[in-house]
């Protein structure tokens, strides 16, 4: 595969499904009690309101896919001398964006909240508070991003798990503290979370600083690579504004039309969704970087190979993990919830579908960001993507229930997957014929042949019923189907021996 370094692949996938593992375990416990210490009613106020510091990001959005493109494309090439100006520049933009970011939230952003958002009267004092330490969350996020990239582009995975996994006992730290506290839950619980961001930035700062000193060393600023970042941004915006719109933008409407309660239950969902997709996202960063510095470095046909590799990892770790849960969603949700917001195994199952999609494009995009040529893409595919807000809206306004958004987005992530394919050919010079046959084909067969032969069995009433025994057996047949299949049809030998090293690394870790 060129340019591969099959071995730190396994090593960092290792680290990195530690990560996903870790979390997801911890997230699970965290969630059920969030919900019972906040009620289902905050619960959805805290998603809406959190999700709307969100839309200020888009702007930041854009550059942190800039800063994070640069910084990897430079370790490609070895040109260190451009890798110090960049970081150095991206920390110095991502400190305005923040200035401007805290300007907008505090007009905009509050009269927003207390003018549009559909907000109990009682509640909308606890919402500005959520909204004002959001805010400051969000600022140190954006800070981070400049670090996050050397992580990443310096393939630090351990480190990396080892943040994400603190990050994820802090919240959980704090859903507990909430169940034992008075007052107002809501605004100690945004607070809580608001230190957690602090500290863990402290620690980026410290390790980057330690282990990545090379990096500091130009303080000089060159403005022509500052301009070619912010070309390479502002048609990056184009992608954010179109995925701001899809997700937070939706999210708005459905707190609009329905209430908190919708929001709390697509909240839900798409805490599930995230986690499935966390597990596929987390293997592909392995390769992620590797694409990049193989692009950089002149080894085109390497970095489509290990794009169509990804790809195929990818889905079949998220077939994985998604085939249980869209097999056993009820049950799942009320072992884990106890109470379960109405909508909410509607909207989880169509939402996971939806992200099955979007993992076949990940690191497509990738390859296309590698490349620098992303202004037509951009343009077109955000377009396309940026159409689920007025299609969400029609829809909702002809009395189309909630769950017509996910349906949309549904059709919306085929046709920019198709689209993205074409630009792969324009840009990559990649054949159609090659790649479905190399991703396309052995996804859908793999489709086919897990879900298929499940279906029939849930059918016919051999692996379906009430009780939890039939539901724990349920879902090991689903997960071990689903992996032997996955494993057979999406990965070819070599591949799979790749695999078999990465857990093998991930005991002796």
């Amino acid at each position: 595969m060129g340019y591969i370094n099959k071995k730190t692949i396994a090593k960092n996938s290792a680290f990195l499904y530690i990560r996903v593992l870790a979390t997801l375990l911890i997230s699970l416990w965290t969630t059920r009690f969030i919900l019972r210490g906040l009620g289902v009613v905050d619960y959805g106020i805290y998603n809406v309101v959190a999700g709307f510091v969100v839309m200020f990001g888009v702007i930041s959005n854009t550059l942190s896919a800039a800063i994070s493109r640069y910084v990897t494309f430079e370790l490609g090439t070895g040109n260190l001398q451009r890798l110090r100006i960049i970081f150095k520049s991206s920390m110095t933009i991502q400190l305005l964006i923040a200035l401007i970011v805290l300007l907008a939230a505090e007009t905009l952003g509050v009269w927003f909240i207390d003018n549009k958002l559909n907000i109990p009267s009682d509640q909308l004092v606890a919402a500005n508070w959520v909204f004002q330490f959001s805010v400051l969350a969000f600022i140190i996020d954006l800070i981070k991003v400049p670090y996050n990239a050397l992580l990443i582009g310096y393939e630090k995975m351990d480190v990396f798990a080892i943040l994400g996994i603190a990050t994820a006992v802090g919240k959980l730290l704090i859903s507990i503290i909430i169940l034992y506290i008075s007052g107002e839950r809501l605004i100690i619980y945004s607070f809580l979370l608001f230190i957690v961001s602090l500290l863990i930035l402290f620690y980026y700062i410290y390790y980057s600083h330690k282990k990545f000193g090379e990096v500091f060393g130009e303080k000089k600023y060159d403005f022509s690579i500052l301009k070619e970042v912010f070309s390479f941004a502002g048609w990056n915006f184009i992608g954010s504004i179109s995925g701001l719109c899809r997700d937070q933008g939706v999210n708005i409407l459905l707190n609009i039309f329905f209430g908190p309660v919708v929001n709390a239950a697509r909240g839900i969902a798409m805490q599930v969704s995230g986690a499935a997709t966390t597990f596929a996202n987390n293997i592909m960063m392995a390769v992620n970087p590797q694409i990049t510095k193989a692009y950089a470095s002149g080894d085109v046909k390497g970095a489509l190979n290990l794009s169509n590799f990804g790809t195929r990892m990818g889905f079949a770790f998220m077939i994985i993990v998604s085939t249980p849960i869209l097999l056993n969603t009820p049950f799942l949700l009320n072992a884990w919830l106890g109470e379960v917001p109405e909508y909410s195994v509607a909207f989880v199952r169509l939402i996971i579908i939806n992200a099955i999609i979007d993992v076949l494009s990940t690191t497509t995009i990738i390859l296309l960001l590698a490349t620098g040529k992303i202004k037509l893409y951009q343009i077109v595919v955000g377009s396309v993507t940026i159409l689920n807000l007025p299609l969400s809206y029609l829809a909702l306004k002809l009395g189309y229930s909630a769950l017509s958004t996910i349906y949309i987005a549904i059709a919306a992530s085929i046709a920019t997957l198709i689209l993205r394919l074409i630009f792969l050919k324009k840009e990559v010079k990649v054949s159609l014929r090659d790649y479905s046959a190399s991703v396309l084909s052995k996804t859908l067969l793999a489709s086919i042949v897990i879900f298929g032969p499940l279906m029939l069995l849930e059918y016919a009433g051999i692996i379906s019923g009430e009780g939890i025994g039939i539901s724990i057996l349920n879902i090991a047949i689903c997960t071990a189907w689903s992996s032997i299949v996955s494993l057979s049809i999406l990965l070819d030998s070599i591949e799979r021996q790749s695999i078999l090293r990465m857990v093998r690394n991930r005991i002796h870790v």
